[in-house]
């Protein structure tokens, strides 16, 4: 069994190579340490740029529809005190099949 550090880790990595491949440069990624996460903002695990245009990423793991609502509120917080207009935020829910060998993103943006 993976456990959720490494689960989310590869999420993330997922997430990245799929921006990277649509062309955005990644400007911070999330960084383990022994003890702890640091996050951008302590909300987001990835900030990507394109064409004078910023986005702020949120990669989770969807669980059920309960499970994310108070990181949800964060960010709409982020965003109404600390959003930039070139700035998107976004959060990226890796919803997994029921096979366990593929998934797909639901993205929520703000």
């Amino acid at each position: 069994m993976v456990s959720n550090v490494e689960k989310g880790r590869k999420l993330e990595k997922k997430a990245r190579e799929e921006l990277e491949a649509d062309g955005y440069k990644i400007l911070f990624k999330s960084i383990r340490t022994r003890f702890q996460r640091q996050d951008f903002a302590n909300l987001f695990d990835i900030v990507v740029a394109k064409d004078r245009t910023r986005r702020l990423i949120s990669v989770k793991t969807f669980v059920s529809n309960s499970r994310h609502k108070e990181h949800k509120v964060d960010i709409g917080e982020f965003v109404n005190k600390h959003s930039l207009l070139s700035e998107k935020c976004e959060l990226w829910l890796w919803h997994q099949d029921t096979t366990g060998t593929s998934g797909e993103w639901e993205v929520i943006k703000w």
